[in-house]
């Protein structure tokens, strides 16, 4: 048996949090999905990961965004020496997959101050050239 990713186990209490705000029992969230309540019980507790699209799914049933069913979450960046950066829910603008990569489109308050003057010159990375 695997052992629950700690992501996982944090997209799913965010489910459950989102969930008993809308006084939803799982039973009910799971007919909404066409699950049985049993996996959304293993999706609220990690030990099952949960599909982009029925991410998005029970984000409209819940009445919730995206990035509140990632909040808590650290968003690891893709170069091993970048930091790391949590972010309070609702400040991802965009995020996408392009050439492979995910890129994040955050507010500017959240770019450390030496990379604010050079980010506005910066030119697009291969990968974001190849997209388009």
């Amino acid at each position: 048996m695997r052992q629950a990713n700690q992501i996982d186990v944090q997209v799913g209490a965010n489910v459950r949090r989102h969930r008993l705000l809308e006084r939803m029992t799982q039973g009910a969230l799971g007919a909404e999905l066409g699950l049985t309540f049993q996996q959304v019980q293993k999706y609220e507790k990690g030990a099952n990961r949960i599909s982009a699209s029925k991410l998005v799914a029970i984000a409209r049933v819940l009445r919730c965004t995206l990035a509140d069913l990632f909040e808590g979450v650290a968003l690891e960046s893709v170069a091993p020496d970048a930091p790391t950066i949590v972010l309070p829910a609702g400040e991802v603008e965009i995020a996408a997959r392009i050439g492979g990569k995910t890129v994040l489109i955050v507010p500017s308050r959240f770019v450390p101050d030496h990379q604010e003057a050079s980010r506005a010159e910066a030119e697009l990375p291969p990968f974001m050239e190849a997209a388009e």
